[in-house]
């Protein structure tokens, strides 16, 4: 790999840059057009303030036709407008059109000669989309505009109309800088033959741009098919399996939330996927030539172009393509993702998988889980239960989830099910680990406390046949009833410490006592709005009642089944101490295994 700094004028070298067939069309409009002018006319007077921008070419294999030839990994959106701007300044003005050197550096920059007879060819080849309008405008083939027409023919007029009203020595600088000159204006990465561009994406990734392989391994499936393709037909066949399957799923521009949903980004480690990434990851996975305890996401590439080449026959690609296609349509169902307005259900076992597995950030499982969604097994149900109690198991106990790309990989093995990855971690996530966990919620985040009580809430609710509201948004805050600092108004005789009835009166064993107390299941419930920090810390009385209409107390949010056991003790006149926590720790702990 190489980075360096260069002038645009570079395309006037004989090379050839291809832009996959099956990209993307060209997306840029007016907004992206006015930024790019405005940077280049207010640079005039300081070429070196302007920067337009990176792109990355990596070298493909030599045809010994003397013109070196890359594939445009990423930036044809800036090359294609660069091009095209060098073409409408070259139309808009009568002195370049008069000028042989002129015509002759056009010509350098939009056309390459190839082999003995020097056919002249595009030097920029375009997408399958994109390619008719591009050498319409190339070749002066262009007139108008009409209602119908590409971003690429709209970016061509309004250069042209935007250039033409400039006076001609603005004109003739833009052409000069563009052309003429070797003002360093774009970083370009070149990538040799057998670098791995996902490692490139992943590097550039951490820097805060997004690229990803999605768009590479789309482009090396469709080659490879034309590669396997031996006659007219077969090429119809691949535009067909592209057009009704993958496009319609992945590109169709009459699904706007669809585009969307593929380009929504999930954290993956210390970097982000988005969710056409994450479902390349589980088709691959599933079909068992990427392995998520060996293998790494920045392999995944290479991973796809090794299983590809195995491919010999175009019938069994296709199949492949579309059996993407088909995971698609499941994975978009399935992993729509929640927000705020979302309603959870406690008998939808689907979604209380999902919505856990979200909070927790854990989408190891999702390859098992578009597997069994797909497919609809038997024993789906208990399945989804069985990855939902050993996730949150590891969550609370503490456990670390760092293998779980490996332990994932078990259940793809041959027999592999979640009964024999339980077996083999049973002895860090059984009951006697979870009772102690659930007394001491320091080990964990807040957020594994809030999903417990949450789901707890919505089983007691499923099961009441007094109440109509059976389905809650997850927009609940965890509340410590006695509060992590409790010095300050919780004294050990504010309530009394009390160990089993006893009173307690060794102040370092009531000390040591209330902290572990604190940090109990039972010590904690959920409110819908958290509480002032002004009453955070107070005591009981106070926490409860508020001590203002700005400064709200627990009763205020008490709407919930696990917040009114709370506020009956208080309305009780009972002091919430030690005693109380554990009683209600025990039976927190019991519904817990009811449903973990």
């Amino acid at each position: 790999m190489t980075a360096e700094q260069t002038a645009f004028n570079f395309i006037r070298k004989s090379i050839f840059l291809d832009i996959p067939f099956f990209q993307r069309p060209y997306v840029w409009e007016k907004d992206d057009w006015d930024s790019l002018l405005d940077t280049l006319v207010d640079g005039l007077d300081n070429k070196s303030s302007i920067f337009l921008g990176s792109i990355i070419l990596k070298e493909q294999p030599s045809e010994d036709t003397g013109v070196k030839s890359y594939q445009v990994i990423d930036g044809q959106q800036r090359l294609t407008t660069l091009s095209i701007l060098v073409k409408a300044c070259y139309d808009s003005d009568e002195e370049l059109q008069s000028d042989q050197d002129a015509r002759v550096n056009l010509a350098q920059i939009l056309f390459t000669k190839l082999g003995s007879k020097k056919k002249k060819l595009i030097k920029i080849n375009h997408s399958r989309v994109d390619v008719e309008d591009y050498e319409n405008i190339v070749h002066g083939n262009f007139t108008s505009i009409k209602d119908k027409s590409t971003n690429l023919c709209r970016c061509y007029t309004y250069f042209k109309n935007e250039l033409s009203a400039k006076d001609s020595s603005t004109r003739e600088a833009i052409w000069d800088i563009l052309v003429m000159n070797e003002t360093n204006l774009l970083v370009k990465i070149e990538l040799g033959e057998n670098d791995n561009e996902q490692a490139i994406f992943d590097s550039i990734n951490s820097a805060g741009v997004r690229l990803t392989c999605f768009d590479t391994i789309k482009n090396t499936l469709f080659q490879r098919a034309y590669q396997l393709a031996q006659t007219e037909e077969d090429k119809e066949e691949i535009l067909n399996v592209y057009d009704y399957h993958w496009a319609k799923v992945f590109e169709n521009p009459d699904d706007l939330e669809g585009i969307k949903f593929w380009q929504q980004s999930k954290s993956s480690g210390r970097l982000e996927r988005d969710n056409k990434e994450l479902l390349l990851n589980a088709v691959a996975s599933i079909n068992g030539f990427y392995n998520p305890n060996t293998h790494k996401m920045v392999e995944l590439t290479n991973k796809y172009k090794v299983y590809m080449n195995g491919i010999t026959q175009l019938t069994v690609l296709l199949d492949f393509i579309k059996e993407i296609a088909d995971y698609a349509i499941v994975y978009r169902k399935k992993f729509t993702g929640f927000n705020k307005a979302t309603l959870h259900s406690y008998k939808d076992d689907e979604k209380r998988l999902l919505q856990i597995l979200e909070e927790l950030g854990v989408y190891t499982f999702h390859a098992y889980l578009l597997k069994l969604f797909k497919e609809q097994p038997d024993n789906l149900v208990a399945e989804l239960k069985l990855i939902e109690k050993f996730v949150l198991r590891h969550y609370l106990c503490g456990v670390s989830a760092k293998n779980f790309n490996k332990e994932t990989a078990v259940v793809f093995k041959d027999g592999g099910t979640m009964a024999k990855l339980w077996e083999s971690k049973e002895s860090y996530i059984n009951d006697k680990q979870v009772k102690a966990s659930l007394k001491s919620l320091h080990r964990t985040q807040n957020k594994v406390p809030t999903l417990i009580l949450f789901w707890i809430e919505l089983k007691r609710r499923s099961e009441d046949s007094k109440t109509d509201i059976t389905a809650l948004a997850y927009t609940y805050s965890l509340e410590h009833i006695m509060p992590k600092k409790w010095e300050d108004h919780w004294g050990t005789d504010n309530p009394p410490v009390m160990n089993d009835g006893r009173r307690v009166t060794n102040q370092e064993e009531a000390k040591e006592i209330r902290d572990a107390a604190v940090y109990q299941i039972g010590n904690a419930t959920l409110l819908k709005k958290s509480l002032n920090s002004k009453i955070k810390n107070d005591e009981f009385t106070k926490k409860m009642k508020g001590s203002s209409s700005r400064s709200k107390g627990i009763k205020e949010y008490g709407e919930l089944f696990v917040t009114k056991e709370v506020i009956d003790i208080y309305d009780k006149g009972r002091p919430w101490d030690e005693d109380e926590i554990n009683l209600r720790t025990e039976r927190l702990t019991e519904e817990f295994f009811k449903i973990w």
